[in-house]
């Protein structure tokens, strides 16, 4: 730090100090006996701060100077709110690395959602075509005729029913499968909860629940025909799958591209689910929802890492 003038008009002083700041040129102001000295933080930006400041001295009326006020209040409640959400990050990241986990008081929506499907799922027989909850969650309602469904597009869907988008997420169609995704949810989306917010996560969980049974219905994946993948609409899915793979792609890229915000996953946790997708896509499962499973992770990763990429 170097002072490069004094001044007795101490107005003046703050008034040049805030237009250095617009030049991202750090000052400080010091009393110096009935003056003001003004002092440049940048080694490196010594010589420009002297020049500018010759520049004011000739024309302290000049309108770049008159509106360094007005800007350099905004960047500095831009730095200062930038500050508090740095230490904001700061703590929630030492309290996870010292093992606390979130309390449910942390992470509300991510226990409704699960106590929801626990409910749905058991009270439609898990899944049952002809129980009038799947037929009300369903993204198309359907009926069976021998092994064929029955059903009119998404009628009900654009018809106003646009609970249908979203609701398939609740239906489970065996223990098992309500287990994992439960269980999943619980870690990958209550951790996503107490670090970035309810409403926030909210927002993630609709977008990719919508997502996911969209493209679900309209694409089919199977190994076993060439190509693939291909156009086969059903509205026979259902699960948190979707969902769960997007939050993992969230979480993933986060830990990549912020990683003060905690969200960061463990070894084993990227290749069970990296490993649980290629075998689901290799059909060595059964029938599972490849489609929701890969729509959801990738919606998943661009909006995880989109954010820092376009800063950069």
């Amino acid at each position: 730090m170097r002072q490069i003038a004094t001044s007795r008009d101490e107005a003046a002083a703050r008034k040049f100090c805030d237009y250095l700041l617009t030049l991202n040129i750090a000052t400080r102001l010091l009393p110096e006996g009935e003056e003001t000295g003004l002092w440049v933080c940048d080694e490196d930006k010594i010589d420009l701060a002297r020049q500018e400041y010759r520049l004011f001295v000739e024309q302290p009326t000049d309108p770049r100077f008159d509106q360094a006020p007005g800007i350099a209040r905004e960047l500095r409640r831009k730095e200062d709110q930038q500050e508090k959400d740095y230490r904001r990050r700061t703590v929630r990241l030492r309290d996870r690395m010292d093992g606390n986990a979130p309390s449910a008081a942390d992470r509300p929506l991510t226990i409704a959602l699960i106590v929801i499907a626990v409910l749905v799922t058991l009270g439609s027989n898990f899944g049952k075509e002809t129980s009038a909850i799947t037929h009300a969650l369903s993204i198309a309602p359907y009926e069976m005729v021998g092994k064929k469904a029955i059903w009119f597009s998404l009628t009900a869907l654009t018809s106003g029913e646009l609970w249908r988008a979203i609701t398939p997420i609740f239906l489970h169609f065996d223990i098992l499968h309500l287990v994992f995704n439960a269980m999943m949810l619980l870690s990958l989306g209550g951790r996503i909860e107490a670090s970035r917010g309810t409403l926030r996560f909210l927002a993630l969980v609709l977008v990719l629940a919508v997502a996911s049974n969209v493209c679900e219905y309209y694409l089919e994946w199977d190994i076993t025909k060439n190509p693939p993948l291909r156009f086969m609409e059903s509205p026979l899915f259902g699960g948190l799958s979707g969902v769960i793979y997007g939050l993992f792609g969230y979480a993933w890229m986060k830990m990549r591209f912020a990683p003060e915000l905690g969200l960061g996953l463990g070894r084993e946790t990227i290749i069970i689910m990296l490993g649980w997708f290629v075998l689901c896509l290799l059909g060595l499962v059964g029938s599972i929802a490849n489609v929701a499973h890969a729509s959801g992770l990738v919606l998943g990763i661009l909006i995880g890492a989109t954010p820092r990429l376009w800063k950069r």
